[in-house]
């Protein structure tokens, strides 16, 4: 759908890795993601502070120009639940994720 031209004007990026307390062995999906979506995608499971950083630097970018931001979630996710602990340095209850 992302190659389409009509969404030419989407900026995006993937978060693989970012499943909760789960039983059973975690398959990265690597290889998959990168050649999928190239570079825009992060790996939390092997990187969760690092990943934590990027984004977050991804979304600051985007909110200083007054953009928007929609995180998509497709289960339990560690990663969003630490994400929406810390507030956004500097942006102020405006930006807050809720």
């Amino acid at each position: 759908m992302l190659s389409d031209s009509n969404f030419n004007d989407i900026n995006y990026h993937v978060v693989a890795g970012t499943y909760g307390i789960l039983d059973g062995s975690y398959v990265p999906p690597n290889t998959l993601l990168q050649l999928a979506f190239e570079d825009n995608w992060t790996d939390t499971y092997n990187n969760f502070l690092p990943a934590v950083k990027n984004v977050t630097t991804l979304i600051e970018a985007i909110l200083n120009k007054d953009g928007n931001i929609w995180i998509a979630e497709a289960g339990q996710s560690d990663f969003t639940a630490y994400y929406n602990a810390i507030p956004l340095k500097g942006m102020g209850e405006k930006y807050l994720i809720s």
